[in-house]
């Protein structure tokens, strides 16, 4: 037609989405026998998301010994210049997080999911139970005193 250009621009090519990575950061060297890491490898397997090695995160978290759970770019990603964000650390933390995670998945999937949330008001009595008297009275146990891990049994049943 008279007055169109004779080489038109193409449109812009469109934008890939880029679905970053998990990672797994702070694993100790004792990782296989690790309560913290095997709690954030169990939940990765149940929750069907990937972890990938974070390595070590000291610069973002210098007070966190042990795992963290990081928000980083896809592997190859050339534009990442290293891990993203902390989202949480400890076994329990990661295990939270990892939770609310797939609940997002499963809701952005299927809509408005109608049926019981995976982070639910349970788990997080149970982890909070685990952390501050299932936990300690293992320790005492192991040390000779089985009356704490006794008492703290008492209450699960």
């Amino acid at each position: 037609p008279k007055g169109a250009p004779q080489n038109p621009t193409p449109p812009p090519a469109a934008a890939t989405a880029v679905t970053p990575e998990f990672l797994l950061a702070n694993v100790p060297s004792d990782g296989a026998s690790d309560p913290c890491t095997l709690k954030a490898c169990m939940a990765s397997v149940l929750f069907s998301i990937s972890l990938s090695n974070g390595g070590a995160c000291a610069d973002e978290l210098p007070f966190v010994r042990g795992p963290a759970l990081l928000y980083g770019p896809p592997a190859g990603d050339s534009s990442g210049g290293g891990s993203g964000p902390v989202l949480a650390f400890g076994g329990n933390g990661i295990l939270k997080a990892l939770a609310l995670l797939a609940e997002r998945a499963r809701c952005n999937d299927h809509g408005n999911v109608e049926s019981a949330p995976v982070m639910s008001a349970a788990m997080d009595d149970w982890l909070e139970f685990e952390r501050c008297r299932l936990r300690p009275a293992v320790a005492a146990a192991s040390s000779g005193d089985s009356k704490a891990l006794e008492s703290a049994l008492k209450v699960v049943e």
